[in-house]
């Protein structure tokens, strides 16, 4: 089953239909398209999303770690682990990152 975007933006007040269709009508262009734009833009889009599901994961861990381990801790914690990011991140030169 299918759920048109545009179909839900057309039901909207008349002034903001108009400016909600043409957005809705690229949203349902890129969901079900076959073409090759369509196909890359929702790699694209999903790589967005998990990259953005992955950092907000890592907020609220470390929201979580901090409130359980204390401010003492937690300092030593954070310095080891961006020394250990900075190592990691220099020791795959970027590759990673091209990759996206």
């Amino acid at each position: 089953m299918r759920i048109r975007i545009a179909g839900i933006a057309e039901r909207l007040p008349a002034r903001v239909a108009a400016l909600a269709v043409p957005g809705a009508n690229a949203v349902d262009r890129m969901l079900y398209g076959a073409d090759d734009r369509a196909v890359s833009q929702r790699s694209v889009a999903s790589a967005f999303f998990i990259r953005v599901g992955s950092a907000l994961i890592t907020y609220l861990s470390q929201v979580f770690l901090a409130r359980w381990m204390g401010g003492h801790e937690y300092g030593i914690f954070v310095v080891v682990w961006v020394g250990a990011v900075i190592v990691g991140s220099l020791s795959c030169l970027g590759v990673q990152t091209a990759v996206l």
